[in-house]
This record gives structure tokens, sequence and C-alpha cells, in this order.
């Protein structure tokens, strides 16, 4: 199934089940960037912002210090605008829906260490499967499509515009990582977001993308969706452990869905419908 037909689907999950929510409650698309919509499920706000359907070059040029081969740079257009969680998933987001605190699910990796607990931190220890599923809760709870970004998403979302390798001109002005972040996570929002409002899109924790992992061609794209490599998915961002080029808007990496790790969480995308 491409993107569109999964914007499709979506949009008459929420139709369906438009409801569900607040009367007051907008779900239409946004007007301009960076425009924000709340919504309350089971007594918790998600704040989400818009981000505009566009253009934009994903990859990184050959010039870009810290880049990878696997940035090959390429035009992608996408057709239609989508609103972006404000921030990650915190605890007290998944908690709520999933029923399992961050050091239950530590317990599932081994009982591995927890670097940080509390409602304003960021969920991890979340494998591709359980962010999927977390999406699927939600959007029973809700009655609209919630599901992760595409990788294509997720950076057009990450670079609001900027063609740099990072989102802002001093990085640790907006991000958790190894140089600031004394080897924990943080909670969520408190380093400054990007142009469109978006924070800790660099640094804090890595987010699961939508796609399995493909190589990223030359060739212009539209709404692509990877399904080359049903082993692994994406993931992005950089998080608390991680080298400045490793939180480049650019840069990705790959895990099985399975994965569990200390420093891996998610953010999820609301498709845009239309209230009854």
């Amino acid at each position: 199934m491409n993107v569109r037909s999964i914007f499709t689907l979506a949009a008459l999950l929420c139709a369906a089940g438009a409801a569900l929510f607040a009367a007051d409650v907008p779900v239409k698309p946004g007007a301009d960037a960076g425009e924000k919509t709340t919504l309350n499920i089971q007594g918790i706000d998600y704040t989400f912002v818009w981000c505009p359907a566009g253009e934009f070059v994903m990859g990184s040029p050959a010039s870009e210090t810290g880049r990878f081969a696997s940035e090959t740079p390429h035009r992608v257009t996408l057709t239609r605008g989508f609103w972006l969680l404000e921030s990650e998933v915190t605890q007290a987001m998944w908690q709520n829906v999933m029923g399992t605190s961050v050091r239950d699910q530590c317990k599932k990796a081994g009982g591995k260490w927890v670097t940080a607990a509390g409602p304003e931190f960021p969920i991890y220890y979340i494998t591709w499967d359980e962010a999927k599923a977390f999406c699927d809760k939600l959007s029973e709870l809700s009655g609209c499509g919630i599901t992760l970004p595409t990788e294509a998403e997720w950076e057009y979302a990450c670079r609001a515009g900027t063609k740099t390798p990072y989102a802002a001109e001093n990085l640790g002005d907006t991000a958790w990582y190894a140089e600031n972040s004394e080897y924990k996570t943080h909670e969520v929002k408190t380093k400054a977001p990007n142009a469109w409002g978006l924070y800790d899109m660099h640094g804090n924790v890595y987010e699961w993308c939508l796609d399995q992992y493909g190589d990223l061609g030359p060739e212009p794209a539209a709404d692509p969706l990877a399904t080359a490599d049903a082993a692994t998915h994406v993931y992005r961002g950089g998080c608390w452990d991680s080298l400045a080029r490793n939180c480049r808007s650019a840069f990705r990496m790959k895990y099985p869905a399975t994965t569990r790790l200390d420093y891996t969480g998610l953010r999820i995308l609301l498709v845009p419908g239309t209230e009854d």
C-alpha cells in the first residue's frame, strides 16, 4: 500500500470516528506551517504541528561534514500536509494507552538501565512493532488516523525549510546529545523547537519511522514509502548518546522491527480529516 492509500484509509477512519473528538477540536488540514491543534485523548493532551504539502531535497550533499553514503540527495514531493506531534511520545502518553511504564519496557529488554523516568520524559525501549501498535490503539481511542511518519515526512518536518545539516545554527540549542546530555534522556520540550515549532527532532531519543529500510536513489520521488527490506525499519534524529553527525537532519539508521534499545522511541502523525 502506498502513502496516498494510507492517507486515504486513515482519513476514512477519521471521518467514521469523528464523534469521539471534543466538538471544538479541529481535525481539518491546517493553513500555515507551525499551526497547532490539540486533541485530548483519555485525559492527556496531544499537540500536533501542521506540516504543509511541499517539496524539499532529502538526503545530504557530498560537501556536508559527517555525511554517510546512504544519504543520496534527491528531490521529494509531499502532496499532502500532515499533523506531527510537537514532541516525542512521552512516558505518560505511552502508559496511558499501552499500560506499561518505561521500567516495564526495560524489563522486556533484559533489565538494562533506565536513564530517566517520569511522565514528561520520552518513552524508550520501544520496538517498531510496539510503536505501530501504539498508533493503532490511539487511532481506536481517538477515532482518527494516527500512524508513524514516513522517513521523508520525518526529514521534511525536521528541516522545517532549512537546507543545513541541522535545523538550527547551534545544535546544542535544540538537541540533547552526547556533548550536553550527561548520557541520559531529558524531559521533552526543554530545548528550543525548530522553525515550525517541533521539539527534539534532533537528539534525546531516536524515532521510529513507518518505512522499511531502502537505499535512496537520485531520482525524484512523490510521497515515498520504502518497502524494500521487510527485516528492518528506519529510525531518525539522533539521541542523548549520539555524536553531532548522527543528529543531522539527513542521518538515517536501520534496525529489525523487534529491536529494543534505551535510546529509541517514537513520534506520531495525525492524518488530516474532516469533522462531521
